[in-house]
C-alpha cells in the first residue's frame, strides 16, 4: 500500500502531465435546452461525438443541467473552444432537424483555467455534483447525464463492459448529421439510450488525481468550502443539501461558542441565518430546518420573492 507522500505525489505527476487544464461551464441564466430524457441523451452522446472528433482534448468530466453545463477539461485554450464549437454546430444541427427553434449560439462557453492539483480535484467534484443538486432523486453516483456515476464505481463499468451496445452508422447520421462522425463510429458503444462516457472520457486519468476512492469520497461530500468558492468565482447560484449546511453551522457553532447551532439564542441564530443565507445561498425553509427557527421569523428576515 502506499504511503500518503507517495500517492500524492503520483496525483501531483498525473496532474502535472496533462498539462493546461480548465474548468469549462456556461451560465445558468440560458434558455431552457435539454427539456426531457431524449434532449439529454442526445446531448450527452453529441458530447461524446465532439470530444472523440478533438483528439487534442482531453476530458475527465462533465454534466449536462437543463440549461447549462460544465466540463473539466485538459488542452490548449485555442484546443477547447474549437472542441466546444463543434458542439454547438452538432447541437444546432440536431434540435434543427427536430424543427426546434434554437440560436446560432446555443450554449456560449466561459473557461477558468485551474492552477494546481487542489484545484483540479474541486473543479472535478464540483462538476459532478452539480446534477444531483438540481435532482432530488439522484445522488453525486447516480444523476445519468454526466461522468459523475463512473467515478469509483467498479459495478457502473461493469455494467458497460457487460450491457453496452456498438452504435450503428445509421443511428450515427440520424444524431450527428455530420458525415465527419463516421470516423469515429467504431470507438462508439451505447448504454441507456446515449453514447456510453466511458467512450470518450479519460475518467480513470480523472481519479488519478486523488490518492483513492476514500479521498474522492471526502472531497464530494465534505469539502463544503472548496464548492463555495468555485461557485464564488464563477457567478454559480450553488446550492447545498441539509446535511451538508448543517454541517457549516455546527462547525461554526462548535467553533465560536462550545454549542449546537439549535441551542443558541435567538440573536446569534440569526446571525447564523444571515450567513447561510448569503455565503451558502440556503433558503428560507433550510435555514428554519437546520437552525430550528420559526418559519415566519426566517420568512420576514429573507421575504419569499
Amino acid at each position: 500500500m502506499k504511503t500518503f507522500k507517495e500517492s500524492e505525489s503520483y496525483c501531483q505527476t498525473t496532474f502535472e502531465h496533462l498539462g493546461k487544464c480548465w474548468h469549462l461551464y456556461t451560465s445558468e441564466d440560458n434558455e431552457i435546452i435539454f427539456t426531457c430524457d431524449h434532449d439529454f441523451k442526445v446531448g450527452v452522446s453529441l458530447f461524446g461525438i465532439a470530444t472523440l472528433l478533438s483528439p487534442k482534448v482531453i476530458v475527465l468530466t462533465f454534466e449536462l443541467m437543463t440549461n447549462h453545463l460544465h466540463a473539466t477539461l485538459s488542452g490548449t485554450k485555442e484546443d477547447i473552444l474549437a472542441f466546444f464549437d463543434l458542439l454547438n454546430y452538432l447541437l444546432r444541427k440536431h434540435f434543427r432537424s427536430e424543427e426546434r427553434s434554437v440560436s446560432s449560439n446555443i450554449l456560449t462557453p466561459n473557461l477558468r483555467e485551474i492552477s494546481n492539483l487542489d484545484d483540479a480535484r474541486a473543479v472535478i467534484c464540483y462538476n459532478n455534483r452539480n446534477g444531483f443538486l438540481v435532482s432530488p432523486d439522484d445522488s453525486p453516483f447516480s444523476y445519468p447525464y454526466g461522468a459523475n456515476s463512473f467515478y469509483f464505481n467498479p459495478f457502473a463499468k461493469q455494467l458497460y463492459e457487460y450491457a453496452r451496445q456498438p452504435m450503428r452508422v445509421k443511428e450515427l447520421e440520424r444524431l450527428a448529421h455530420s458525415h465527419d462522425a463516421k470516423s469515429v463510429v467504431e470507438k462508439l458503444f451505447t448504454l441507456n439510450g446515449q453514447i456510453c462516457p466511458l467512450c470518450f472520457c479519460s475518467i480513470k486519468t480523472g481519479e488519478s488525481l486523488f490518492r483513492d476512492a476514500s479521498h474522492y469520497f471526502y472531497c464530494i461530500s465534505r469539502n463544503i468550502e472548496s464548492q463555495k468558492r468555485i461557485a464564488a468565482e464563477i457567478g454559480d447560484k450553488i446550492f447545498y443539501t441539509d446535511d451538508e449546511l448543517y454541517s457549516v453551522a455546527s462547525s461554526m457553532s462548535n467553533k465560536q461558542y462550545g454549542s449546537s447551532p439549535s441551542l443558541l439564542p435567538k440573536e446569534l441564530k440569526q446571525e447564523f441565518a444571515k450567513i447561510l443565507r448569503f455565503d451558502y445561498n440556503a433558503g428560507n425553509k433550510q435555514i428554519a430546518r437546520i437552525l430550528k427557527l420559526d418559519i415566519s421569523l426566517v420568512n420576514a428576515m429573507f421575504p419569499p420573492k
